[in-house]
């Protein structure tokens, strides 16, 4: 089932790229443009490749709709897949927004039902946009550019809503980035063991909780860029000990309550980070 689905969305993917490729190419790199919207408290990220758009999660109320407008081709507002890493309000709220104002292909989840979800899937039917459910070992491909699923497995529902969240690793061949949701330490562990590997760019989990990336997951994966998606809050993210571990390891460290829309992409001296005003 879990590879119908994929083919399902694959093909959607193929009927939208076929008229969006043309229009996008020409205004990204060729390896694909990361972003990482200014929603204050919450997580909305977008990946731009030659020929598709991708969105994972949308914060909680419209910014992050207004902010796709300085993303997206004033004529071709389209997201082709809409990832939502978990129905929480700082997560999937601001999907509401996106899915009125703009037009999108396929939304994947991870299947977590709750009153939240409940409202955005009659928006979702009101719409006659496709949803899937994925668990570990799903693949969303375009073409070289990979979302490949690592967390939750089939079967498995952590009591923590936040361990239920999606976690992605985007691969193509250049670039790689990965996704962390809102986990705790206790799945950073299986995410390690199913990514093994380095990774370019990291969405810091949780708005950089203490309780999300443990010293054991960054030294494991080791990114060269870490971007925490925070606004004002009463939680006191991000924690000094995230911000030290980050450190500890080399990451470069970006936070959208310092430097708004964070844009990464790749060229031939390596990874630039644009913030919100300037190229770094």
């Amino acid at each position: 089932m879990s590879k119908l689905i994929m083919t399902v969305v694959g093909m959607l993917c193929a009927a939208n790229l076929f008229v969006w490729g043309g229009v996008m190419s020409g205004a990204m790199s060729g390896d694909g443009d990361f972003y990482f919207l200014d929603v204050g408290q919450g997580d909305a990220e977008v990946v731009r490749t030659g020929r598709a758009a991708w969105m994972i999660d949308g914060g909680k109320n419209e910014l992050a709709a207004d902010a796709l407008a300085n993303i997206l081709p004033f004529l071709k507002r389209r997201i082709d897949v809409v990832f939502v890493s978990h129905p929480q309000q700082d997560h999937l709220g601001g999907l509401f927004d996106v899915i009125r104002r703009y037009d999108v292909g396929a939304v994947v989840w991870n299947g977590e039902r709750n009153e939240l979800w409940s409202s955005f899937s009659a928006e979702l039917a009101t719409r006659k946009i496709p949803a899937f459910v994925v668990t570990a070992g799903d693949v969303v491909r375009q073409e070289k550019n990979v979302f490949r699923v690592v967390w939750p497995p089939a079967g498995i529902a952590p009591s923590d809503q936040n361990d239920q969240s999606l976690v992605l690793f985007f691969s193509n061949g250049t670039t790689t980035a990965l996704y962390a949701g809102d986990i705790t330490e206790k799945v950073e562990r299986a995410v390690v063991a199913a990514v093994s590997s380095t990774v370019d760019i990291l969405k810091v989990a949780h708005h950089g909780s203490k309780y999300s990336s443990s010293i054991r997951f960054l030294e494991t994966i080791r990114p060269l860029v870490a971007v925490i998606e925070v606004g004002k809050n009463s939680y006191g993210h991000p924690t000094q000990e995230v911000l030290a571990r980050l450190a500890d390891v080399g990451a470069r460290i970006f936070r959208t309550d310092q430097n708004g829309i964070i844009r990464i992409a790749r060229d031939a001296d390596g990874l630039r980070v644009l913030g919100a005003h300037q190229e770094q």
